[in-house]
């Protein structure tokens, strides 16, 4: 449901994958020091295997790790790192392990630039503490042979004190990717993420104070933009199912989430829907778990869980009295304390439920999703989000 945002407004990332983050956004973060010893690649190693300074390499049988000199021309430096995979696997550039804060929020970030190919390198994230892989060989999403920051938002594990990071040449005798200027920062997030999108129209969304945006659509049609101090996607009528994500990552518990939102329709039908999620974790569609799931199309509301196997669960649900309208402004929000949810329906109504799922889950994770059911219909518009926890 979710995946990259990178800070060159160029698409690129994982669907369905890990929350990507765009730190340009960064208003009320604290910012740890840098992390990474010899993070642009310009000190070399030992020589032989030992490529670079502080890094570990793996090389593949045919293929190679370099100290390259085509390096991000912005950085002052003069030299990448150019993993290039062989006839087996592929080649890897790992992290000595690194000390983190359990159940610390960090970022991780660095320019990449591919071969042009059809696929892209890798990464994964593994919890030397106990000796478990956090992220496994999650898609950088990214070939083109031009150079792109790429912002990874990493979450540590409870317990987990030890992290080290890998990063992976694509697939298949003599590809490569290069990578530059290698960042691992801690990010404390503040306690309260807001945006009303009141910008000029056509700015493209860079997520500020803390939102990002995902690329399920972005390929193929571009960025959502302002548009009338609203939040919209490009997507053109005639094309498949697609949603337009925006994302969060909270310090603690999720205490109150709000959502505004219009429809634009196509004459009477406005159909798609709005959807709220909180996950402790990171998430996809295939492995959905521990997952609270709440959504609205015009005519209903629904709202649900997942429970740590993956089975839904219905909270409750229920019909309109007068189906939404288009070109009006809603507005949805839930506030939870305890076991217990409260929401305001997009029809003022209230409706509260009780659960042991609800107070279980302990939201790190935060989602909404404007989606739209078929080709016919128009995607929708958002006028705002907020995300306050304590």
């Amino acid at each position: 449901m979710f995946g990259f945002l990178d800070n060159s407004i160029i698409g690129g990332g994982a669907e369905l994958g890990i929350p990507y983050w765009n730190p340009r956004g960064e208003a009320g973060y604290t910012i740890g020091e840098e992390l990474f010893p010899n993070p642009s690649f310009e000190t070399a190693g030992a020589g032989g295997v030992d490529v670079l300074s502080w890094w570990g390499e793996t090389i593949d049988l045919g293929g190679d790790i370099i100290q390259d000199d085509v390096n991000y021309s912005n950085d002052g430096g003069s030299k990448s790192v150019k993993l290039i995979a062989g006839t087996v696997d592929r080649s890897f550039l790992y992290t000595p392990n690194i000390t983190v804060k359990a159940s610390g929020n960090y970022l991780l970030a660095f320019d990449m630039k591919g071969d042009g190919g059809a696929t892209s390198g890798f990464y994964m994230l593994y919890d030397a503490t106990h000796a478990a892989t956090i992220d496994n060989y999650i898609d950088l999403r990214y070939s083109t042979a031009q150079w792109k920051r790429k912002y990874i938002n990493i979450y540590i594990p409870a317990g987990c004190t030890e992290i080290s990071l890998l990063i992976f040449s694509p697939l298949g005798n003599g590809r490569y990717v290069n990578i530059d200027n290698a960042s691992f920062k801690e990010w404390v997030p503040p306690t309260m993420l807001e945006d009303n999108f009141n910008r000029e129209d056509g700015d493209p969304w860079v997520g500020p104070k803390g939102f990002g945006y995902t690329d399920s659509l972005i390929t193929a049609y571009g960025y959502p933009q302002i548009v009338n101090k609203k939040l919209v996607s490009p997507m053109p009528d005639g094309v498949a199912p697609r949603g337009s994500y925006l994302c969060a990552t909270l310090p603690g518990t999720t205490k109150k989430l709000e959502v505004g939102f219009s429809w634009s329709s196509k004459g009477s039908d406005i159909g798609g829907s709005v959807v709220f999620g909180i996950s402790p974790q990171h998430i996809a569609l295939a492995t959905l778990s521990n997952f609270l799931h709440f959504y609205s199309t015009s005519i209903q509301w629904d709202f649900s869980y997942f429970d740590a196997g993956g089975v839904y669960h219905a909270l409750g649900y229920g019909e309109y009295a007068n189906p939404l309208v288009a070109s009006v402004n809603y507005k949805m929000s839930i506030e939870i304390t305890g076991n217990t949810l409260v929401a305001t329906l997009p029809s003022g109504q209230t409706v509260t439920y009780t659960d042991l799922a609800i107070g279980a889950n302990n939201g790190r994770y935060i989602f909404y999703e404007m989606y739209r059911n078929n080709a016919n219909e128009k995607l929708g518009e958002f006028s705002g989000v907020k995300a306050t926890w304590v």
